[in-house]
């Protein structure tokens, strides 16, 4: 028995570090949002400065500092470069993984915890998020930790792991999980029992120790600036306002729920039934539907802002479907699918992405003293200033006419459709791109002809 636990322990190490760990540097930036992550710490870096995320040579307000801090003990062990931008980021998803099965090995049984930590992990939405140096997967291990702490009353690690969410993405680390357990205390029926028996003081003063010491020095260097952007911008108004280039449609999370959870995702409606009827895991379909709720409530809407239910869609799909060969063989088929894809089918995938590439190319521009200047003109790309590795602004076309007819060497990133805003300006077309999955082309232009 032993050596078959020991087996199990072995196989989802094996599945972690060949899906989040080994395969980090196979493929370039995804999404619009993970070059920021992977920019900000980089420039954090190089301006000597732990405290404050800054992204394109200005201040980033979006998110607390663990992400960063991750991201930078990355770069300072292997340099800039994917792999080890993503290499802290990227292994929680593996720690996700253990958290679970070691979690519930006690709670329920060996069975279940390692079924549900490879359901988890085998998820596709998880899978994506698992791939890339943003704070979602991050956040997730760390709001389990805490689910799970306070389910085996340890309380103070309950704390800290709250805590260390609060510096990964905000108020919603600490919020999540203390609604789902209030939710879950009062229908039990056992909110006395816990009340008597929490350390208030003890686990206050953990939680403050090591969340305020961030939040102080970042109003102490930059006011009423971070309390706005922050918490009222990024916190208050994404919960209760659309914010501009996210979907609020109520029925959002409904729709991309079949992608989001598969290959389990005809399970979960009835799991989570079943589960509500379950002492055992009825703690589990409260903090599913809690958290599905909670996001389904707030105005802005994103897909990975749904991370922290998956876990609780892997225990109840596996406590009720785990003991079924058809369910196992599903599990683990759809494990070496996405090995096969992360690979193989992503490595050549990526070679036709030309963000990237313009982005190289703007770099060696400016390594070689061809250009001195580049600007965006209506479009922006994160990607393009991560390989860049220099700030790139955005700017007006008065201001870019003055700079294409001052004989500086210039470069404009724009689209194909804005370049009748340049004529009279004698500006010459130094390449053209098609992005894939976009309709219109991007073209570099110059106040001059540049050598390849």
């Amino acid at each position: 028995m032993e050596g078959l636990k020991y087996n199990r322990w072995l196989l989802i190490v094996s599945f972690g570090l060949l899906l989040y760990v080994f395969p980090n540097g196979f493929y370039r930036t995804i999404d619009r949002d993970e070059p920021k992550y992977l920019e900000a710490a980089y420039e954090m870096i190089k301006a000597n400065d732990p405290i404050t995320p800054r992204f394109n040579c200005s201040v980033r307000y979006d998110k607390p500092p663990l992400t960063y801090w991750l991201i930078m003990a990355g770069y300072k062990l292997f340099g800039k470069r994917e792999f080890s931008g993503r290499l802290f980021v990227c292994s929680f998803a593996l720690l996700s993984m253990l958290l679970v099965y070691f979690g519930l090995r006690t709670f329920i049984n060996e069975d279940v915890a390692f079924w549900s930590s490879l359901t988890l992990v085998s998820m596709l939405d998880f899978a994506l998020m698992g791939s890339v140096a943003m704070p979602d997967t991050v956040l997730t291990f760390f709001i389990v930790a805490s689910l799970l702490s306070f389910l085996h009353r340890r309380f103070l690690t309950f704390s800290l792991c709250s805590a260390l969410a609060v510096l990964t993405k905000g108020p919603v680390g600490f919020a999540l999980p203390v609604l789902v357990i209030v939710i879950y205390l009062f229908v039990s029926r056992s909110h006395r029992d816990y009340l008597v028996s929490f350390p208030w003081l003890k686990a206050t003063l953990v939680f403050l120790v090591v969340t305020v010491p961030w939040y102080v020095a970042m109003l102490v260097m930059h006011g009423k600036e971070f309390f706005y952007q922050f918490f009222i911008f990024h916190n208050v108004k994404r919960f209760l306002t659309r914010v501009e280039g996210h979907s609020t449609q109520w029925w959002y999370y409904l729709a991309n729920f079949p992608w989001m959870y598969f290959p389990v995702s005809f399970l979960i409606p009835s799991a989570l039934y079943k589960g509500f009827k379950d002492k055992v895991v009825c703690y589990f379909s409260g903090w599913f539907l809690t958290a599905f709720l909670f996001f389904q409530i707030a105005h802005t809407k994103l897909i990975h802002y749904m991370l922290p239910t998956f876990p609780a869609a892997a225990v109840l799909v596996s406590y009720f479907y785990a003991h079924k060969n058809w369910y196992k063989r599903m599990i683990i088929g759809f494990l070496l699918l996405l090995l096969l894809v992360k690979w193989i089918a992503v490595p050549i995938a990526d070679k036709k992405r030309v963000k990237p590439i313009i982005g190289s190319y703007l770099h060696s521009l400016k390594e070689s003293g061809k250009v001195q200047n580049v600007y965006f003109y209506k479009y922006f790309s994160a990607e393009m200033v991560y390989y860049s590795g220099f700030c790139i602004p955005k700017a007006g076309i008065e201001q870019l006419r003055k700079e294409l007819s001052s004989h500086k060497p210039v470069v404009v990133v724009t689209r194909t459709k804005y370049l009748n805003r340049f004529k009279g300006l004698g500006y010459v077309v130094v390449k053209k791109f098609k992005p894939l999955l976009e309709k219109q082309p991007l073209v570099l232009i110059a106040d001059r002809k540049l050598n390849p």
